[in-house]
């Protein structure tokens, strides 16, 4: 669940907020740390989702969501089809959560609010579902 108020992520008993640092999850957490460009990310398991946190810095920056009941989970199950039913699931999951999108096109929709966004999609590259909340700036919707 996502609140639409504060952009807090709720996954069973995992709570990610936008407040959260670098040493909050890794005090939650033993997962892998993966450190790339600018940032540094934890990827999760919860039950039902797949969930990438990035860090800029101590201070968190978005929060990656996939899926994982009823999909592929695994690149030898990974289809285009697959990937456009589990961006349909996003966002009924989004609308369910947050309401109407403020951007709805063929692909992606994003929910804007005074933390950041929630945004549910396709990436043009990898063709590849997730919903990103984006906490405390606004970014373009690919594609």
């Amino acid at each position: 669940m996502i609140c639409s108020q504060t952009g807090t992520v709720t996954l069973g008993g995992l709570v990610i907020s936008s407040n959260m640092t670098e040493a909050d999850i890794g005090a939650l957490t033993s997962e892998q740390r993966m450190v790339h460009g600018s940032g540094v990310s934890y990827r999760l398991r919860t039950p039902g989702w797949a969930c990438l946190v990035l860090f800029v810095g101590e201070a968190i920056d978005s929060v990656s969501l996939s899926y994982q009941l009823g999909h592929a989970q695994t690149l030898d199950e990974w289809s285009a089809k697959d990937e456009r039913s589990r961006c349909k699931d996003h966002d009924k999951w989004l609308s369910l959560w947050l309401g109407p999108p403020a951007t709805n096109q063929p692909r992606w929709q994003e929910h804007v609010f005074s933390w950041g966004t929630a945004s549910s999609g396709l990436d043009p590259k990898t063709g590849d579902a997730s919903i990103i909340v984006s906490y405390g700036r606004r970014d373009a919707a690919p594609g």
